[in-house]
């Protein structure tokens, strides 16, 4: 069969006699293939819909969920129809934030796609579109009035991958950032409250970013009305997005491989881009076989490797067909166009070609070549398309996320490039800290993995900029480590090479001492017995001449003979004596050489240690490479179960047709942050828990009404079974937190609003204040009785806080700090302020009470000497509006107007503030520590509650939104639970 002629395009396969593939593979569909799509029909009447009903739609669901195709080709033809039967135009205009987003949202504004050069006309017409978008708030409407060129055209802007915003709002860190980021968001939010302009706006955005959107409230507020989380296709959708584009084409499929396939897709989510893929792949292979007249089958599907492995290997056959510099070339692009996220999943880096042709030091026209190989005709894997033509401003990118998670080799370039900024980033702090005089030079193993990230990344100042720009401060950090290493080991050679050849000619100089002693010895004893030989041979001579003498001379001759024999003896004995002096001679100059001997022995054994020290210290050292391997894989199962655990959270939240899925997702979640030692103030784990449990509950499970007005105070008490609160409507109410019925006992009723409520350290007494200056005290241990009053001397008492079970501190109109016995009914004034204090707060550590005024100032006070201490904060703009000291009394927490928290580090010699940081939208009402200091709890007039982690403040806090109006207060059970 033949595709019908309809479906040919220009730039067709014609001059080859091949079919144009239906299928997008990895890319989204394009608005002109609308007839391609299926399978998510009713999901885009929904979505325009919304869109009609709220002039915006935010499209949201995970990577890989098909958002761009679904708006491309379902909501667009879809929007148009309904606007050309009410006889009017409507103006399609697609943006996307990427890396600078006004620059992409004036060019997309007025026609011109990705970063071609302007003509002079279109330049001008840029500047006029760009400072109209910066001239107020109602930039973008005026920005599309000077576009207008019919009476009755209606607008819609989509903004795609609304994520990007929040990538590069992280990845610049600035204020300027900042502005942009927030001038872009308003621009969309202020264009859509001008109800009389013809506008229509969609975003679409990945779900894992949807908490991103509330540091901006106004998009908040619109994402709320009107929002689309896009299901994960059913079977039935899953079998149209196979078959409908094949019946287009005339071309049938065989009903095995279609059930094949769904058997593959399963449950199974990010399943969609593989689909396509492998569909676009089997449908090349089956008409490469020339076969067109037989039905795709599962033969041309197998060919391709199948739907796990479609992907990857044709990513790795475009990888083959470079050169071995265009494969070493090849990962270097893809390092540089994607990172790690701070969560740990691939994330796209849109960057300009020219840049990436800097960062990995290689000519412009390679890489043109690697990224051509990559975006060919059918294969798509980089954007921009085949059929535009690449410049040194061209942005390439990505096509798919999904590619990060299949290509086997991206995911191992991915890692190591993660690895190799971390090193970077700890090398580069390292750095400072030498400069600063604060650290010493690296020393092994920690120096050679330092010079061996330098001689396998050999990395450049442009790849630097992207983390930390003080590349050159961290390699001469590396080489001063380098040049001191090799000086010490170069030093120690030179010793021991000193101490060899002193041992050396020691031991020669010996051993020719002792060869020369034995010749002596020797020639002596020889001397000595040729001296022996001669005279026995004289006496021999003589005793012949002897006996001749005549007879009368015998008795003489005998006497001289007697004599001769005793001389004779005596030169014997004086011989060997001679001969014992030589033997002890040699005896001694052997010992001598045994000890010499001995001591060369000892050198020798003590080098021997010092070699097996050596060898042990290098098993150490391999033993801690081994360990720190060990630790490395043992984190990356730590964060991978964390992300796991993340994902099944948010997937919980998506599910609301199965409710025992959901709560065994969310606890199964829970179970692994817990299990592998993840953040206790995981907002994706809570919410899973929260929703998991408000499936199954009443829809006010956790809601008690019991007062007819504002509850102005609520506090727990000591046994974590009940509270108390006190409102505007003169209440005061207990509530046991096990009552299913949610039953209320009213203990007072006044005739006068309650302004705030205090209970003492043991949980008997609470003390109340009403609208005029008196003080009202209530003994709770045995019911409530009719209460005590303290009448302050001051018209109106502003804030009360107890010191102890019997002392109560109290702030007045007046200026002043009072300190009441509440037993007797008296007090003393510790001390008059400069100005009206709104609100006190007593640590129990330093016996100090700290007091936020009307004038801007706080100021802490030591009751030991009733004098003032410290001014530690004084802005009249930004009023401190609550205050609070952790229980160890080591922070004092502090909340202004505009929403900002303040930390002061209490231990500190010095005035400054330890930490600021953006909490709210709107005033501070309430700060409260955990008993355990482990948590902060923050409360705001815009509605909700905010959990922090006093150990690091920079984690995103857990958020609870389930109040209607202001939050006046917020307190911890006894038990933190």
């Amino acid at each position: 069969m033949r595709l019908k002629p309809e479906i040919l395009i220009n730039n067709n396969l014609h001059n080859n006699n091949r079919f144009i593939n239906p299928y997008p593979g990895l890319r989204p569909f394009r608005i002109e293939e609308s007839n391609l799509f299926f399978g998510r029909e009713e999901q885009s009447k929904e979505v325009v819909n919304r869109l009609l009903n709220f002039n915006f739609c935010a499209v949201t669901g995970s990577s890989g969920s098909g958002k761009s195709s679904l708006i491309n080709c379902g909501v667009i033809p879809f929007f148009k129809n309904i606007i050309r039967k009410n006889n009017k135009e409507c103006k399609i205009i697609s943006t996307k934030p990427g890396n600078n987003p006004i620059d992409n949202l004036v060019r997309n504004l007025i026609g011109i796609n990705g970063n071609t050069e302007l003509s002079d006309e279109k330049t001008t017409q840029y500047n006029d579109i760009l400072n109209i978008l910066l001239s107020g708030k109602n930039g973008l409407v005026e920005s599309i009035k000077y576009l207008k060129t019919y009476v009755n055209e209606y607008f819609l802007i989509i903004f795609d991958q609304f994520e990007e915003l929040f990538r590069y709002k992280r990845r610049q860190k600035d204020i300027i950032t900042y502005n942009i980021s927030d001038t872009y968001v308003k621009l969309i939010t202020e264009a859509l409250n001008n109800k009389n302009f013809p506008l229509y706006v969609i975003i679409s955005l990945r779900s894992e970013y949807i908490g991103e959107c509330s540091q901006f409230n106004n998009l908040t507020e619109l994402i709320n009305q009107s929002n689309y989380l896009v299901p994960q296709m059913t079977k039935e959708n899953f079998k149209r997005v196979i078959i409908g584009p094949l019946s287009v084409a005339g071309v049938t499929i065989e009903e095995t491989l279609v059930n094949h396939l769904l058997e593959e897709i399963g449950d199974k989510p990010y399943q969609l881009p593989l689909l396509q893929h492998a569909l676009m792949r089997t449908w090349n292979h089956w008409i490469t076989e020339g076969e067109d007249k037989r039905p795709i089958g599962i033969k041309d599907y197998e060919a391709i490797g199948k739907m796990e492995k479609a992907i990857s290997d044709h990513a790795n056959e475009a990888f083959d067909e470079l050169s071995e510099r265009g494969k070493e070339l090849c990962s270097k692009v893809f390092k540089v166009i994607t990172e790690k996220g701070i969560d740990n999943i691939g994330i796209r880096r849109p960057t300009k070609l020219l840049q990436i042709a800097e960062i990995i030091n290689a000519n412009i026209n390679d890489v043109i070549e690697v990224v051509d190989t990559f975006r060919k005709p059918g294969r798509s894997f980089l954007t921009p398309s085949y059929d535009i033509k690449l410049t040194e401003d061209s942005i390439i990118d990505i096509s798919h996320e999904s590619l990060m998670r299949i290509w086997d080799k991206l995911q191992v370039w991915v890692e190591e490039e993660a690895i190799s900024v971390q090193t970077y980033l700890r090398l580069s702090e390292a750095a400072e800290l030498y400069q600063l005089g604060k650290t010493g030079i690296l020393r092994p193993p920690e120096l050679f993995m330092a010079i061996s990230w330098r001689d396998t990344q050999k990395p450049n100042i442009e790849w630097a900029k992207r983390y930390n720009p003080a590349l050159e401060r961290t390699l001469v950090y590396i080489e001063v480590s380098e040049y001191e290493y090799k000086a010490e080991e170069n030093n120690k050679i030179k010793l021991q090479k000193v101490a060899l050849q002193r041992t050396r000619l020691f031991a020669i100089i010996l051993g020719l001492a002792v060869v020369v002693s034995l010749a002596f010895t020797i020639f002596a004893i020889m001397q000595s017995i040729e001296a022996k030989n001669q005279q026995i041979e004289a006496d021999r001579q003589r005793r012949l001449g002897e006996e001749q003498r005549k007879i009368a001379e015998q008795q003489k001759e005998e006497a001289e003979k007697q004599k001769l024999l005793a001389i004779q003896n005596a030169i014997d004995l004086q011989k060997q004596k001679q001969i014992a002096d030589i033997q002890k001679y040699i005896a001694l100059k052997n010992e001598e050489e045994a000890k010499k001997q001995k001591e060369l022995a000892k050198y020798e054994s003590q080098e021997a240690i010092k070699q097996r020290l050596i060898a042990d210290s290098i098993a150490r050292i391999a033993m801690m490479q081994q360990k720190i391997a060990e630790q490395a894989s043992a984190q990356a199962l730590r964060l991978r179960m964390l992300s796991i655990a993340q994902s099944m959270a948010i997937k919980s939240l998506q599910i609301n047709d199965d409710l025992n899925l959901k709560a065994l997702l969310a606890y199964q979640a829970y179970s692994f942050n817990k299990d592998y030692d993840g953040n206790v103030f995981n907002a994706d784990i809570f919410n899973g828990l929260l929703f998991s449990l408000k499936a199954f509950k009443p829809i006010d499970f956790n809601k008690f009404k019991a007062h007819s007005d504002n509850v102005i105070s609520a506090r727990f008490l000591n046994d974590n079974k009940s509270f108390i609160t006190a409102g505007n409507d003169g209440l005061i109410i207990k509530c046991k937190i096990a009552d299913e019925n949610k039953n209320c006992i009213i203990l007072y009723k006044n005739s006068f609003p309650y302004r705030k409520m205090q209970i003492s350290p043991d949980g008997k007494t609470i003390a109340c204040l009403q609208t005029n200056n008196f003080i009202q005290i209530f003994d709770i241990s045995k019911g409530v009785s009719f209460p005590k009053e303290l009448q302050n001397p001051s018209e109106i008492v502003n804030d009360i806080v107890f010191i102890d079970n019997k002392l109560l501190l109290s702030a007045s109109s007046d200026k002043s700090i009072l300190l009441w016995n509440i037993n007797n009914l008296t007090y003393e004034k510790i001390t008059d302020l400069n100005s009206n204090p709104k609100v006190i707060a007593y640590s129990y550590h330093n016996n100090k009470v700290a007091a936020a005024c009307d004038d801007g100032a706080l100021i802490v006070i030591n009751l030991n000497n009733k004098t003032v201490d410290t001014l530690i904060y004084n802005d009249k703009e930004y009023k401190i509006m609550s205050i609070a000291y952790n229980k160890k009394g080591t922070f004092l927490a502090g909340g202004d107007m505009a929403g900002y928290i303040h930390i002061w580090y209490c231990l500190s010699s010095k005035k400054e503030k330890s930490l600021q940081f953006k909490a709210h939208n709107s005033r501070v009402s309430y700060i409260s520590f955990s008993h355990d200091d482990e948590m902060l709890a923050s409360s705001s007039y815009e509605g909700n509650i905010k959990l922090w982690n006093t150990n690091d403040f920079n984690l995103q806090p857990y958020t609870i939104n389930e109040h209607n109006s202001w939050v006046f207060g917020v307190d911890f059970s006894a038990d933190d639970n």
